[in-house]
């Protein structure tokens, strides 16, 4: 691949900066992700202390990117946002790509905002003893991943290798099919 290819790369923000970067990239019509939540954030109002429902990074200081290695150093290496790097792969040391079929699943899972789904970070996991499998209903309907047993309950885990997973909510058997191996 050219160095002027779009590609999904992954990006390390310092200090939660993540929003900040999303909102550089909106304004030049770049495509980013960053997963989202729902959380409770406490705020003082009226000399009163209450929880408000905000929406918040899942994953700080992470984000995707979707566009050329050219563009993505130029930003990187002139420091014009010294707050971003490059998310290195640890085994290849080169700078870590997310190919844009996983990447369109792991996107597809994180958007869902059910309350069950769950984040894996900094989890190198394998799954040699999991199927791999394709939802065929449901909320998830079209994701690919491997079936895993997580607080007791039968769920697809979608991974990005060496960075993090992400487990959707509770999937009965019957609505997964078994996919062949690539």
């Amino acid at each position: 691949m050219s160095d002027n290819e779009k590609r999904w790369f992954v990006l390390r923000t310092t200090y939660c900066r993540e929003s900040q970067f999303m909102q550089f990239c909106k304004d030049r019509g770049i495509e980013c992700f960053v997963p989202m939540h729902y959380a409770l954030k406490k705020v003082r109002q009226n000399g009163k202390e209450r929880q408000k429902r905000v929406i918040a990074p899942s994953i700080h200081n992470i984000v995707f990117v979707h566009e050329s290695k050219e563009w993505i150093d130029e930003i990187v290496f002139s420091h014009q946002l010294d707050y971003l790097r490059y998310y290195y792969d640890k085994t290849s040391g080169a700078p870590m790509q997310v190919p844009d079929s996983q990447m369109k699943h792991f996107m597809a899972v994180a958007n869902v905002q059910e309350e069950d789904t769950v984040f894996l970070p900094n989890l190198d996991i394998t799954f040699k003893a999991g199927d791999k499998v394709r939802i065929t209903k449901g909320t998830f309907e079209g994701i690919e991943g491997r079936v895993m047993r997580i607080k007791g309950q039968q769920r697809v885990i979608v991974s990005i290798p060496h960075l993090f997973a992400i487990a959707t909510a509770y999937i009965p058997t019957a609505f997964m099919e078994k996919v062949e191996e690539d």
